[in-house]
């Protein structure tokens, strides 16, 4: 109930008369009329009961005073109640909002930090998947190049003898040096007689491909050394050159049967081994 409200109702209360003073008004009022004359409505009243009503009254309405001072008293401090309890309230109201703002910032904080992290995570996880594609390109990369130098490396071997860690063998090397041979000879006959200065190229190409054939096959077979042949040259002027006499010529021919066909038949820029 509202305050004003309560308050009308506790003063229709108090001020309302007693019954039986109503009632006695009402006896006295029509006593006479039933035993004696009418009296007058403005004639005044000094029986000894209506002083003792009057008094009576009085006190009602004295008391009647005082509880509606009570009653507006206790009105008002219910409203300072209510008020307080209001404000209250609005307090509570206005914390808890206040709290539910910053519980919603947080979280809203929270949600960007994890948007953050996973798009951290998916940069890295790119990243890590960029990595593997380099490392894997990279492996295949070293993979190759490991092929690669096994193969220059067998060869290698292959034109080294096999007192020096390869895996060449006389006879090998004496095979590519008369293939040489037959190569430089067929050139030299198809260059005889032209200038054409880019097939004498090819010729003197030739000349140092039988050159290293016939130096890895008297590796191979131990022998002394090579020597190429210039124009002029014949078996024994070699044989006097490196043995001190020409007598030794026959130790040169059997030592090159593989490039010579004869003993006379010295094409210049060919390659002798030297035993």
């Amino acid at each position: 109930m509202a305050p004003a409200a309560l308050a009308a109702a506790c003063l229709l209360t108090v001020v309302a008369p007693p019954p039986s003073h109503a009632a006695g008004e009402a006896g006295a009022a029509a006593e006479p009329a039933a035993t004696g004359p009418a009296v007058s409505a403005t004639e005044p009243v000094s029986t000894p009961d209506a002083a003792e009503d009057l008094r009576a009254l009085r006190a009602e309405l004295a008391r009647t005073r005082r509880a509606q001072a009570q009653a507006e008293a206790r009105v008002a401090e219910l409203e300072a109640i209510l008020t307080q309890q209001d404000e209250r309230r609005q307090s509570t109201a206005m914390e808890h909002t206040a709290q539910l703002n910053a519980a919603e910032l947080r979280t809203r904080e929270h949600k960007q930090r994890l948007l953050d992290a996973e798009a951290r995570i998916r940069a890295l996880e790119d990243q890590l998947a960029e990595r593997d594609e380099r490392i894997a390109a990279l492996q295949e990369a070293a993979a190759a190049a490991r092929e690669t130098l096994r193969e220059r490396l067998e060869a290698v071997r292959a034109r080294l003898p096999a007192a020096e860690g390869g895996s060449l063998t006389a006879a090998q090397a004496r095979r590519q040096a008369e293939a040489d041979a037959r190569y430089l000879k067929t050139l030299v006959e198809d260059a005889l007689g032209i200038d054409n200065p880019r097939l004498w190229g090819d010729v003197r190409s030739a000349e140092n491909a039988l050159h290293r054939s016939q130096f890895l096959l008297a590796r191979a077979d131990n022998a002394r050394t090579v020597y190429r042949v210039r124009p002029g040259d014949s078996l024994r002027q070699v044989s006097l050159l490196f043995y001190g006499t020409g007598e030794r010529w026959t130790e040169l021919f059997e030592a090159n049967r593989h490039v010579l066909q004869a003993p006379e038949q010295l094409l210049p820029g060919l390659t002798l081994v030297v035993p």
